[in-house]
């Protein structure tokens, strides 16, 4: 595979094709699991052919905190989080109605399993405590379950704080213990009739438990995990030489857990070769069976029945694995690197699959999975189920990953990855916002924080996903779009005119097929279209009409892609244009672009806050009001540019010479030709057509220092008399009203100064 358009036309369905088989089973489990739920009684244990459900007294809390879990993360209502590697992949479902149905039914499941689940654990004083007659008292296994429960679910009801003291009290003494010499105190049997005939067998599956679980469980401090990191190295490196050993005591599942638990406790020892040659062991495994039979219990009675991991635990560790280690890496990835793998596994568990209809009805079709040790193929078992969703749902974000890690990467996009550490936007716009004199309006910052930033993080509140950024040039549009990429923990994806035309003029509506089937790939993303001006004019005007025939056939076609991308909802897109007045009015149309901000020059106060910034803290008090002025229409990079090292009262003068002495990119003198005469204005027209509010915002920042429009030049009279005339093309006569029509949002003091300005003409 060498180009993007071999993988766009080979193996790109193979695999978008296994998305649409996962998404399709995704959604019969998830109606599986949401028709068997009772309010009062939970999940049964199993689901059997021909016979009705049969429900406990008391509910399940290892089977009850599982199954919700897994239906949370289905329906999209589990942020990880603090909760390293796993990233979300938009919907599992597709958007037809159904799926619409099954999402929203799978939340309100969990939310009322969830409900049920915190009042069976909690006794009369408020306690909370679990208990398992399988596990015992606060056992690991659904302390982890528990824990991710509580500390990843958005908008999780009910007071949760009792369970969150029992998971950091339990994780705090657990974490003390040496996963091999204290094994048998990881678990309490003591409350068991019977308790002394369980007994516990070291296995890496409950330490990494514990693990998991001191990572979810928010500890104040964090414990010292040398003693687990030592038996992770210790029994990998262990199972990776018996691996080579034939009838050895080799078992893949204590090679997959442990991997993971080191991964979880130092990631550094983790290195590349390590994980490759433990992956090509797991690899190597599959020749003989394609999941991976546990050899070891971890749990044994006098009798000799045991309790084993299941070859799902295993397939999800190491899923786990791989998104830990890759994190977001956009190439040589091991995720991408071994799809196969998951790939067979995948093809083992879905002709296990079991399926039938429920006696009640005969409509309702049952699809779930019974365990491995029991084979059984009139029998759904719902935890093993929950647990096969769970891998349904990583492979299906590996693998959505794979695809847009691989179609990015042919593309040879611009790509700016995710910073390590995501900055907060208060912080961002506390150094960005640009023009807060004109009023809360034009406080694009906030309004991209209200907008954007605040529900695609917090998950709750609705989401936009599109916007249309415009402003003069030099007003910072990318750097917005950076920013807002940054904050999001969100890599930035940049297209330009010139990524349209890699094949030259004949091939543009091929390769912008090719640009939107990368872009409808990825996910939590943000994507800048950078001045694609010519696919997207006005279909009514001259400029349109006078381009390429090309070009014309374009603007229909984009139509329909950025449609579509809107759609999607699994991006943000940013479209940013130095004229939004050219932009065909149907791109614009609610329904493609969510938002319209102005993005404006710097006001004064933005123009000291940002010099200050650049110049140090050493500089703040030199930073006088002529410099201020005299950096009017100066972007940040202009600036960044003309501030020196230190300001100092010495060189202040200079430094505000130098500034008004600067080539400006935005000008007023501009608006000249682009606003309406006689001979190009049209009765009937709409104001939108031309740039009136841009060209009255950025009157009011000329106007903002004293005397600084007069003796810096920044006004063009000629645009003025042009706005004036404009005005009086609308049927206006004041000068007043004129200004009010073209900014109505701008604060009135500064209208009115600007309207002041305008009569003096």
């Amino acid at each position: 595979m060498t180009t993007l358009d071999d993988y766009l036309t080979g193996q790109f369905h193979v695999d978008r094709q296994e998305v649409i088989s996962l998404e399709e089973t995704i959604l019969k489990t998830c109606q599986t699991l949401v028709s068997v739920f009772d309010g009062t009684n939970g999940w049964p244990y199993r689901i059997v052919r021909g016979i009705a459900p049969s429900y406990s007294d008391t509910i399940s809390h290892s089977t009850t905190a599982m199954v919700a879990l897994s239906l949370f993360k289905a329906a999209g209502s589990w942020n990880p989080g603090q909760l390293a590697g796993v990233a979300q992949s938009g919907s599992y479902f597709d958007e037809s109605q159904d799926g619409k149905v099954t999402r929203d039914k799978s939340l309100k499941t969990a939310k009322l399993a969830a409900e049920l689940l915190r009042k069976a654990t909690l006794d009369g004083k408020g306690k909370a405590s679990t208990a398992s007659g399988t596990y015992g008292s606060n056992d690991p296994i659904t302390s982890a379950f528990l824990s991710a429960l509580i500390e990843g679910t958005t908008g999780l009801a009910g007071d949760w704080e009792p369970h969150k003291k029992l998971i950091q009290h339990h994780a705090k003494i657990r974490s003390g213990l040496p996963p091999l010499d204290e094994f048998a105190n990881m678990f309490d049997f003591s409350a068991l009739k019977n308790g002394e005939a369980n007994d516990p067998v070291p296995n890496a599956l409950i330490p990494l438990r514990v693990v998991q679980t001191v990572r979810d469980a928010g500890l104040p401090s964090p414990p010292d995990l040398t003693p687990f990191r030592r038996y992770f190295e210790t029994t990998l490196h262990d199972q990776l030489s018996f691996s080579s050993i034939p009838d050895s005591r080799f078992d893949p599942a204590e090679l997959a857990f442990c991997l993971e638990g080191l991964l979880l406790t130092q990631a550094n020892v983790v290195d590349r070769p390590l994980l490759e040659r433990t992956l090509e062991v797991l690899e190597s495994a599959q020749k003989h069976s394609a999941f991976w039979r546990p050899t070891k219990p971890f749990l044994a009675t006098a009798r000799g029945m045991t309790l084993f991991p299941v070859s799902v635990e295993v397939a999800n560790s190491i899923l786990r694995s791989c998104e830990l280690f890759d994190g977001s890496a956009l190439r040589n990835t091991v995720g991408s690197a071994n799809v196969g793998l998951f790939r067979r596994y995948w093809q083992w568990l879905n002709a296990r699959k079991v399926t039938f209809q429920a006696t009640s009805d005969g409509a309702t079709g049952y699809v779930g999975w019974d365990s491995e040790h029991v084979n059984q193929i009139d029998v759904i078992h719902v935890w093993e189920t929950s647990q096969v969703l769970e891998f349904l749902l990583a492979y299906h974000r590996l693998l959505k990953a794979h695809i847009a890690r691989t179609t990015l990467t042919l593309s040879k996009f611009t790509f700016r990855a995710p910073p390590t550490k995501r900055p907060s936007w208060e912080a961002i716009e506390e150094q960005y916002e640009p023009a807060k004199m004109l009023g809360q309006p034009y406080q694009v910052y906030n309004r991209i924080g209200e907008d954007f930033v605040k529900g695609w993080l917090d998950k709750v509140s609705p989401k936009s996903y599109s916007m249309l950024l415009y402003g003069p040039p030099g007003t910072g549009k990318t750097t917005a779009a950076e920013k807002l990429a940054e904050a999001l923990g969100f890599p930035l994806i940049t297209i330009t005119v010139a990524d349209f035309l890699v094949g030259g003029g004949g091939q543009v509506e091929a390769r912008a097929k090719a640009i939107f089937e990368v872009l409808d790939s990825q996910s939590n993303s943000v994507v800048l279209f950078d001045e694609i001006d010519a696919f997207l004019l006005d279909r009514d005007t001259e400029r349109y009409s006078a381009q390429d025939t090309v070009f014309q056939f374009m603007t229909p076609g984009m139509l329909t892609k950025i449609n579509d991308l809107r759609k999607a909802e699994r991006l943000i897109f940013v479209i940013a244009t130095n004229y939004e007045n050219r932009i065909d009015p149907a791109i614009k149309r609610t329904g493609r672009i969510d938002r319209k901000y102005l993005l404006l020059p710097y006001d004064k106060g933005g123009r000291s806050r940002t010099i200050r910034s650049l110049a140090g803290e050493q500089s703040a008090n030199s930073v006088s009001d002529e410099i201020a002025e005299s950096s009017l229409f100066l972007g940040y990079g202009d600036l960044r540019n003309a501030v020196p090292s230190k300001i100092t009262q010495e060189n202040a003068v200079q430094v505000a010479q130098n500034m008004k002495s600067m080539g400006r990119t935005t000008r007023i003198a501009s608006f000249t030709n682009r606003l309406p005469t006689g001979r190009d204005f049209k009765s009937g027209e709409e104001k939108g057509k031309w740039p009136l509010e841009e060209f009255i915002c950025l009157l009011a920042l000329a106007l903002e220092g004293p005397d600084a429009a007069h003796h810096n030049g920044f006004v063009d009279k000629s645009a003025c008399e042009n706005f004036i005339r404009a005005g009086k093309y609308f049927g206006l006569t004041n000068i007043s009203e004129m200004v009010e029509m073209a900014a109505p949002d701008i604060k009135l003091e500064v209208r009115a100064a600007v309207a002041s300005y305008l009569e003096s003409i």
